[in-house]
């Protein structure tokens, strides 16, 4: 159980990292001009059932082996790269449909399976967990099931603010005059950005 003073200092913090721009809301982002909030909003349990496997992995020490081996972390990281390279080249390349909502009803495991693919292959959101949530534990009181709870309250917080990006996809998208069109942009855009940010990870040196 968290202390009143753990989740105050905690959840501000969360917040900061959750809201900050990353391969996942941009995704959640992109979702929102396609497929609407709703299916978006369902497609979001991908990421966070990735999320639960990483905490409880760090809750029980697998954070640290990842830390103390390279070759893990390079093999992690190579599929989070190659996944992210495959997702761009859709978007840039794809023809959205005509009207809205037109893809949701077929889309919601798609984008499900691709929140959860993005968030498992990228090895720096489980070296989020194991360096970021430990600075809030309290020393004398059961360490795992504080991550644990700690890991929770991250998720909940990170739910907020993917609904904020995908409730903007949205917006977007429906305050504009034509939508076919604003998607093939978006789609584009985002497809660009996360070749970039698939550039960043390739590159990115071992913990």
């Amino acid at each position: 159980m968290l202390t009143f003073q753990q989740l105050i200092t905690f959840a501000p913090a969360a917040f900061v990292v959750a809201i900050t721009p990353g391969a996942n809301n941009l995704l959640a982002f992109n979702h929102g001009t396609q497929a609407g909030f709703f299916s978006t909003v369902m497609s979001l349990v991908g990421r966070f059932i990735a999320f639960a496997i990483m905490i409880l992995l760090v809750a029980y020490g697998m954070g640290e082996l990842l830390k103390q081996s390279p070759f893990a972390f390079s093999f992690i990281k190579a599929i989070g790269t190659l996944y992210l390279i495959y997702i761009s080249w859709i978007l840039i390349f794809s023809t959205p449909p005509e009207k809205y909502g037109e893809i949701a009803a077929v889309s919601t495991a798609d984008m499900t399976t691709k929140e959860f693919l993005v968030a498992a292959s990228n090895p720096k959101a489980l070296l989020l967990f194991t360096a970021f949530l430990p600075q809030f534990i309290v020393p004398g009181i059961a360490y795992d099931m504080q991550l644990i709870t700690l890991g929770g309250v991250y998720i909940l917080v990170e739910f907020f603010c993917a609904c904020c990006y995908a409730y903007s996809g949205v917006w977007v998208k429906t305050h504009t005059r034509s939508n076919s069109v604003t998607i093939r942009l978006i789609n584009r855009i985002a497809g660009v950005i996360l070749l970039l940010m698939a550039g960043l990870l390739f590159f990115s040196a071992p913990p």
